[in-house]
């Protein structure tokens, strides 16, 4: 069995080689996003490349980095993959290009040859690109280079889905956030496609309700390495790995039968990923309060006991088996501490 640790060695072992220079993760209040906690990997380098208006020299970095996205929250038990806190790989390369073609065509080839290292066979990998889209009342044309450079580099034509519309079409109406085509990588299963990784090319910069072309480029292929690992283990679910399969062994004696706790292994698996995104929340320096990321940490904190008390569960009997269970999946990458709020 491949450990999510094994998958992260390997990121960073792959990118070394390829020229990519390691690089630290950020706070998870960023300064980049407004009343929200980090929702990328990379940002705090590539914003400043993507504004400034001189041209600057390619750069190439790899980083992993922990994510919070609250729209997945709802989402927690019912899907197999969408987690509430992630770790996001990104291996860039940004800065003023040229010509976008080599630059593309390198960055595309090292995502295919980084999915066959992390243990995936290319006969299971299906893409999808952007056939055209209209962002703010002005259209886009299809993004044929990334389709063709994909067939070149042997990608089966049966294995490249062309999409119309923005779901290859990286969009947001955040204030100085960068847009542009995307790929998406999914990996099939029996019948089901599982997105596994992405590349973006940002091309504009969206600011007083406009799309504006950078004069530095960024691109950017992302790994989700939470849902690697359970996927090349042949899981059902990211929920069948450390450290929510840990938790649910130890939690398993709360319940009077295992009727019950088969019946309620949804909000199981919500109570374990909102106590691992309190941990990291905390460990970074926030805490609940008057701010506005304290106030979202309070909604995480509501939302927690509100799932222990409607099971009728020993509240900090769940925090403890809750927050040993993280700190073990943890150790070897993060120092989590177990503070006031838990």
């Amino acid at each position: 069995m491949i450990t999510q640790q094994e998958i992260i060695n390997r990121f960073f072992s792959f990118t070394s080689k390829r020229g990519y220079c390691k690089k630290e993760r950020s706070n998870l209040v960023s300064p980049y996003f407004d009343n929200e906690f980090n929702l990328s990997a990379g940002h705090q380098y590539v914003l400043p490349i993507l504004k400034n208006p001189e041209k600057e020299e390619l750069v190439k970095i790899a980083i992993n980095e922990i994510c919070i996205r609250r729209i997945d929250l709802e989402k927690l038990g019912a899907s197999a993959c969408h987690l509430l806190t992630f770790e996001m790989g990104v291996m860039g390369i940004f800065g003023y290009i040229d010509d976008l073609k080599p630059t593309l065509s390198t960055l595309l080839q090292d995502m295919l040859d980084l999915l066959v290292f992390f243990g995936f066979s290319m006969d299971d990998i299906y893409f999808s690109v952007c056939d055209g889209v209209t962002v703010l009342h002005k259209k886009y044309p299809a993004d044929t280079l990334s389709y063709e450079l994909l067939l070149e580099k042997g990608v089966k034509d049966s294995h490249l889905v062309k999409t119309k519309g923005r779901q290859n079409f990286i969009f947001s109406n955040g204030e100085e956030r960068p847009a542009g085509n995307s790929i998406e990588i999914y990996y099939k299963r029996n019948s089901t496609y599982t997105e596994i990784a992405s590349v973006n090319v940002y091309k504009y910069l969206f600011s007083d309700g406009k799309l504006h072309p950078m004069t530095n480029q960024a691109i950017g292929g992302g790994f989700g390495f939470d849902r690697i690992p359970y996927l090349l283990n042949g899981c059902n679910s990211v929920f069948d790995i450390p450290p929510f399969s840990t938790f649910a062994e130890r939690i398993a004696s709360c319940f009077a039968s295992e009727i019950e706790f088969e019946l309620n292994r949804d909000k199981i698996y919500r109570m374990i990923e909102l106590i691992k995104t309190l941990l990291f929340i905390e460990n970074d320096g926030q805490l609940p309060d008057s701010t506005p990321h304290g106030k979202i940490m309070k909604g995480f904190l509501n939302k927690l006991n509100s799932e222990i008390g409607y099971l009728g569960l020993e509240q900090k009997k769940i925090f403890d088996l809750g927050v040993s269970s993280v700190r073990e999946h943890y150790s070897t990458r993060y120092l989590l501490e177990k503070r006031a709020s838990l």
